[in-house]
């Protein structure tokens, strides 16, 4: 059968059209609408334009779909909509709009989805993942059987740029410097465990993760398959963005247009969290979120508390507690 999935996520709207066979899909095509649903929240609502937004990304999809006579479509939000005060209010308008009921992803869900996304893909035996949003960041540390906990941190790299960055596409050095300290702020809590290893490789997922990948691997002259990256070249590539000159413009728009203004803020929260996790090395997975929720539709082998219980939890903490 032909089915589709719709994720609403802060920075984007996606939506990827699947030929499921029995457990087994293939992804046929998929396209995306920046919308920047986490720019328009005003004292923590959605505002009418963005619901607007929303209710036209849907619209147009629904189009597409009404062509192809696709009728098995599920659509989901994370934290575009599930941070939000007025949620019960949007949601109805959504769905009186688009004839489209939304399912709000909890942080925790989005992390495990993030990861089953992961394994896919690749088949780690024991680290973290990241998949750093528009308006939140899961962290999911995850060993040979699976997640262990997972933890959304409400700060991504579009929120972290409207709360920080006023007039200026580039973030000024003082507007750098705030974002740092929020970036510090957000995740305190966040701990490295040498029984996920000494020098772990940091997993990533998420557009965002991708973007980075796609400008090191062009400002590196790395293969353009390459999806294994160095803490210190994204380091070295963001100081290189952050200075003026046409040539960092040309190649923002030419490798990350869709997110030409939260790329910095995004390499910002990877770096500061490789660094947390003592990780000198990122590898970048092109399966995420999405392939996790379909898995879990497909599947139906994913429970919410999925988790080792030798992990004791306190708190927001990701460390371990002998």
């Amino acid at each position: 059968m032909k089915y589709a999935l719709i994720d609403m996520g802060s920075n984007t709207i996606h939506m990827c059209v699947y030929e499921v066979i029995g457990t087994r899909s293939t992804k046929l095509f998929q396209k995306k609408i920046a919308a920047g649903i986490a720019s328009y929240v005003e004292d923590g609502n959605l505002s009418e334009n963005g619901i607007k937004a929303a209710v036209d990304a849907l619209r147009a999809f629904n189009q597409i779909l009404n062509v192809l006579e696709i009728i098995d479509v599920d659509v989901f939000a994370t934290a575009s909509l599930r941070n939000i005060d007025n949620q019960e209010e949007v949601l109805r308008k959504i769905t009186l709009a688009t004839g489209r009921r939304v399912e709000i992803v909890s942080g925790r869900q989005e992390g495990i989805f993030g990861y089953y996304g992961l394994v896919q893909e690749i088949h780690p035996e024991k680290g973290y993942l990241v998949d750093i949003g528009g308006g939140s960041t899961e962290i999911t540390a995850f060993s040979q059987k699976g997640p262990m906990n997972s933890v959304s941190y409400p700060i991504g790299c579009l929120n972290i740029y409207k709360q920080n960055v006023n007039g200026h596409v580039i973030p000024t050095q003082k507007e750098r410097t705030a974002i740092s300290a929020s970036i510090s702020h957000a995740f305190e809590d966040v701990s490295y465990s040498e029984r996920l290893g000494k020098r772990p490789t940091l997993y990533a997922v998420g557009g965002s993760a991708r973007a980075v990948k796609r400008l090191c691997n062009y400002y590196f002259g790395n293969d353009e398959d390459n999806t294994k990256l160095k803490r210190k070249q994204v380091r070295e590539l963001r100081k290189y963005l952050e200075k003026k000159g046409q040539d960092r413009i040309d190649l923002l728009i030419r490798y990350c247009p869709d997110r030409f203004h939260t790329i910095i803020p995004g390499m910002m929260i990877l770096e500061a969290l490789s660094e947390r996790m003592c990780a000198d090395s990122i590898e970048v997975a092109s399966s995420g979120v999405r392939e996790g929720y379909l898995y879990n539709k497909i599947v139906n082998g994913l429970e919410d508390d999925t988790f080792e219980t030798e992990l004791k939890v306190s708190g927001r903490t990701l460390a371990w507690t002998d």
